[in-house]
């Protein structure tokens, strides 16, 4: 059930139609069709390519040429929070960490979803905490 604190009207809403193209870069061993849990979308390939060239974290397991970047399509239309300015994020965040100490990623995303929002617009890319629910693949990851 949404949460009534967090509305419209208290924080901006981007919306997104059906058909939109998103991209996830990268860098995890194996393949998959759809990132299962939430994870950063970026609106060009270009961004995605950003976050996995610039990573500074490389798990051992991981082999060489395993980066690579997917395009998905948004298959139905999502509305979500719009907090690329600093106040709007810092307002929104604190809605959801209220009683939370130091909130992970994983806790936010989970409140998120909780309140009724498929994820969030920050910057120059879109959280999404369940894109199985929104995604279909168009390409498959290609090396970046």
């Amino acid at each position: 059930m949404p949460n009534p604190r967090i509305s419209p009207y208290t924080t901006p809403m981007a919306s997104f139609p059906k058909g939109t193209n998103l991209f996830h870069g990268t860098m995890s061993c194996g393949c998959f069709e759809v990132p299962d849990g939430p994870a950063w979308f970026a609106f060009d390939t270009e961004e995605a390519s950003h976050w996995i060239r610039s990573s500074k974290w490389l798990l051992t397991e991981r082999e060489a040429g395993a980066r690579r970047i997917y395009q998905f399509e948004l298959i139905d239309e999502i509305v979500i929070p719009d907090i690329r300015r600093w106040i709007d994020f810092k307002t929104y965040r604190g809605m959801l960490a209220e009683g939370i100490e130091s909130p992970g990623m994983k806790t936010l995303a989970t409140r998120v979803e909780r309140f009724g929002h498929q994820g969030w617009l920050k910057e120059r890319e879109i959280m999404l905490v369940n894109p199985l629910a929104h995604l279909r693949l168009i390409t498959e990851g290609y090396l970046a």
